[in-house]
């Protein structure tokens, strides 16, 4: 084992010394991974340099940090300790960063007894002795591992933090710390790595991940981290890694779920709706992602009206909107993203000058696409309706009856004539728009009168419709036109 080690000497990546305070590591292109004591804070950290290529044949070079474009620290748990911290990438650009094991196949385990590599730059226990510190590479032996944590034989004579431990595969397989003190908790030692693992799975928690190149199938890291009906996990995934097919998995598991409103308040607690809006956003062009995203965004709509309002805080209706339009061919989509917009409008406040401007137009599409979807044509109006009885500009009014709405909506009140729950969308619709009263003797609006008394008697023991659709008459009789087609079409039978 001891030969395997020596033979990888040669092919160690890109290790740094971070002057005065210990060691670190490329971990990425401009990214560092070293010790909490290394770099306890961004204003300290903005103070130092890292020092690159001391040992080989290259001149060496040091590179600022710049804890301000990328700084974090493990805060807890505390026997962590590690940061991770961008850096100037000028003059390394050939440094190879050290690869981080992500997936539970390059989890190399290491016992009681296995021999390490460890990449060090000792510091005097005086931490404002600025002497330069030699790297050292010593071979040791791991004395004791529990909890994740790796114990080896103390070097009193200094202190060192952020070191690289390597197995003798050169796979990384901790960070090391020696902490030069007289009494130690550590079962007699204060020289310890924490295990790369612990690390990694720290940095999932904490969505950080995706800070990391990741070359590995999607199909290994959803091995590696999903855990059968964890919601959580399954958003965690999406945050951390940001490919196609992986958040197609995780949105296709989150459909799973779907009409479970435990799991939906569970998508809820975890942030799920702003985790996928955003990769709905991001992968907006993906039409698997975007119908999947649509269908979980369907179900939260429902219920109480803290889940609509979470939506609509993260750009929710602007982006349902774009993905109708973009696949305005896929029924699915278009249905699912109707829904959601007449779930998203029924509260007042959302029924914004970007919704009219925008939804308007992308609704009454759908219905010149799928005149004969029931579903769609329902929900479309309900959303027409949403709008002309919340918003207080006639622009937006006058907008829906110029694109064809109130056209569409008469066409319906024939076509679905025993459809009732599609025809009261329809009756409320034609009563919202009349109530603005310059609408009332609105030319396009006299097609409506004769379908819209119709409606009422056969669906006469609906009180919504009765109500709304009396409205909508009185307002439509203040047109001497409609008041004759009103009295010949027996609409005074239908008026209370």
């Amino acid at each position: 084992m001891t030969d395997a080690i020596a033979e990888n000497r040669c092919n160690i990546p890109a290790i740094c010394r971070i002057p005065g305070r210990g060691t670190g590591f490329l971990v990425a292109p401009g990214l560092i991974m070293t010790g909490l004591s290394v770099v306890p804070s961004k204003p300290e950290a903005a103070k130092l340099k890292a020092v690159f290529h001391e040992s080989g044949k290259q001149a060496p070079v040091a590179v600022d940090l710049k804890p301000f474009k990328t700084f974090f620290v493990s805060a807890f748990p505390e026997h962590l300790s590690y940061a991770i911290v961008a850096c100037d990438t000028r003059g390394i650009h050939n440094a190879r960063p050290v690869k981080l094991p992500m997936i539970d196949t390059e989890w190399d385990n290491v016992e009681e007894g296995d021999i390490c590599l460890i990449v060090q730059h000792p510091t005097p226990v005086n931490p404002d002795d600025d002497t330069p510190g030699t790297e050292l590479r010593r071979f040791e032996d791991v004395v004791k591992k529990k909890d994740g944590i790796l114990f080896f034989k103390e070097n009193k004579n200094y202190n060192c933090a952020g070191c690289p431990v390597f197995n003798s595969r050169g796979t990384l397989v901790g960070l090391y710390t020696q902490e030069n003190c007289e009494a130690s908790s550590n079962s007699g030692t204060s020289a310890y790595a924490v295990d790369i693992r612990e690390i990694v799975r720290h940095l999932f928690a904490n969505c950080n991940m995706g800070l990391f190149e990741c070359t590995n199938t999607p199909t290994a890291i959803w091995r590696t981290w999903y855990q059968d009906g964890d919601i959580s996990r399954a958003l965690r995934i999406m945050q951390n890694f940001q490919h196609t097919e992986i958040v197609q998995m995780a949105i296709r598991e989150l459909c799973r779920f779907s009409g479970d409103d435990a799991r939906m308040r569970e998508i809820m607690a975890n942030n799920g709706v702003k985790v996928i809006l955003d990769n709905l956003h991001k992968f907006r062009i993906d039409e698997q992602v975007v119908c999947s995203s649509f269908r979980t965004l369907w179900d939260l709509s429902f219920g109480d009206d803290c889940r609509r309002k979470e939506i609509v805080a993260h750009n929710g209706i602007s982006i349902v909107i774009q993905g109708m339009e973009k696949f305005c061919r896929n029924e699915e989509v278009v249905e699912y993203g109707c829904v959601l917009l007449f779930n998203l409008s029924s509260l007042p406040e959302h029924v914004t000058s970007a919704l009219c401007e925008t939804g308007i137009p992308a609704v009454i599409k759908a219905i010149e696409i799928y005149p004969k979807s029931e579903v769609i044509i329902k929900f479309t109006l309900g959303v027409l309706m949403n709008i002309a009885k919340n918003t207080k500009d006639d622009v937006h009014v006058e907008r829906i009856v110029q694109l064809g709405g109130i056209e569409r909506a008469c066409a319906a009140l024939t076509d679905f004539c025993h459809n009732e729950y599609l025809i009261e969308n329809c009756v409320l619709l034609l009563s919202a728009v009349v109530s603005h009263r310059n609408f009332a003797v609105h030319s396009a609006l006299r097609s409506s009168v004769v379908p819209l008394i119709n409606a009422l008697k056969t669906h006469s023991s609906n009180k919504t419709m009765a109500k709304h659709g009396n409205q909508a008459l009185w307002y439509l009789g203040l047109d001497p036109t409609n008041r004759v087609t009103i009295i010949r079409s027996g609409g005074l039978e239908v008026l209370d």
